[in-house]
């Protein structure tokens, strides 16, 4: 009797055990019942990400379908790290459709705390000595550059020219891991030396510390990974890019506008990114030259511009020329008719747009 209950019970293990395998089985032997969002693009993946981070997230586990390993390792590299990063990754299971659920782990920036303390104004953020030391900066700077009357243009441009002229721009080759700082707000706004993500993030802090709406643009500019911004102003999207409006070698207090407010038409010509991931720009009414009126129609209104200019003691002149000939421009008139000049250099970018002339001018003392 004892071995028959034995027996029974035996059986009745081996049952428990055969249909627990059968539910494994018929369900790829992984668990799939936690309800979670399931994401099935590679952009859908950025964006849910940029979404965990801003929200101050440390992980998030998601279903992913249609998205290899790959995407999910390289993610850092397809969105912007103002709100922080992925620090690592984990996939829990697979089916054999390819269905991955995956945790995530978030490194969350400390422009969080900042952008809520200087943008929110939100009162009962407690911010950190770092944090605190840029958003002293920031109100600061803010205080010197903005004042009152100016137009969102106006203040776009301060924030701009602020940036240039104040921040180093640190050449790839010079950079090591120990200079994270130099792809932050920090970088640009206390040790003054940055790299593009430095610039751009601190433009986008600075701009909407004004009210003024913009997003940090991840993509390529003569591909190499590269970011920079979109802003609205008067309600219409432009593309910035102050990191190549720094001249490299640094010369301090000269700004270049190549690629202020530029549509999507022209950024193109150098730059890359994923257009459905961001507003659209077509306007160039709020180009620099346009706004100024220094788009030259031909080489008598280039030497009139350029006459101005001098006559003003500007030492940095920048001029858009839509149809520009080398041969046909000869720069010998400067140092011809006006004395009161030392010497003059010039430097020429091509653009979409034409070829901006940039004039480099010492006056004698």
């Amino acid at each position: 009797m004892k071995f028959i209950k034995g027996f029974f019970r035996f059986l009745l293990v081996i049952a428990a055990l055969a249909l627990i395998g059968a539910e494994l089985y018929l369900h790829g032997a992984f668990d799939f019942y936690e309800k979670l969002d399931t994401i099935s693009s590679k952009e859908d993946l950025c964006d849910y990400t940029i979404g965990a981070l801003s929200e101050g997230k440390d992980e998030f586990k998601i279903y992913t379908k249609n998205i290899t390993e790959s995407d999910i390792k390289h993610i850092n590299s397809d969105i912007s790290s103002f709100y922080g990063t992925v620090e690592s990754y984990t996939i829990i299971n697979e089916k054999s459709d390819g269905t991955k659920k995956i945790k995530v782990e978030l490194k969350v920036s400390e422009n969080q705390n900042v952008y809520k303390a200087l943008v929110k104004k939100d009162e009962s953020i407690s911010l950190s000595e770092r944090e605190q030391a840029v958003y002293d900066k920031a109100k600061t700077v803010l205080s010197e550059i903005i004042k009152k009357g100016m137009s969102d243009y106006d203040k776009e441009e301060a924030i701009h020219d602020y940036i240039v002229k104040n921040c180093i721009y640190q050449k790839g080759s010079e950079v090591t891991k120990a200079d994270s700082d130099i792809y932050t707000p920090y970088g640009v706004l206390i040790d003054g030396a940055a790299v593009c993500n430095g610039y751009a993030e601190t433009m986008y802090l600075l701009l909407n510390a004004c009210g003024i709406e913009s997003q940090v643009v991840v993509g390529k500019a003569d591909g190499e990974n590269h970011a920079w911004n979109i802003v609205k102003i008067d309600g219409v999207w432009y593309q910035l890019d102050t990191t190549w409006d720094d001249p490299v070698p640094d010369q301090v207090e000269n700004v270049q506008y190549t690629f202020f407010n530029l549509p999507d038409e022209a950024m193109a010509k150098t730059h890359t990114w994923a257009n459905d991931r961001y507003p659209e720009c077509k306007d160039a009414s709020n180009t620099y030259f346009k706004k100024h009126k220094l788009v030259c129609k031909d080489y008598t209104s280039f030497i009139k511009k350029t006459n101005k200019a001098i006559d003003k003691k500007k030492e940095y002149i920048s001029l858009m020329v839509p149809k520009y000939n080398e041969d046909e421009y000869n720069l010998s008139f400067v140092m011809d008719s006006h004395p009161e000049i030392a010497k003059a250099s010039y430097s020429t970018v091509d653009s979409s747009m034409g070829t901006v002339i940039n004039l480099m001018i010492t006056y004698s003392e």
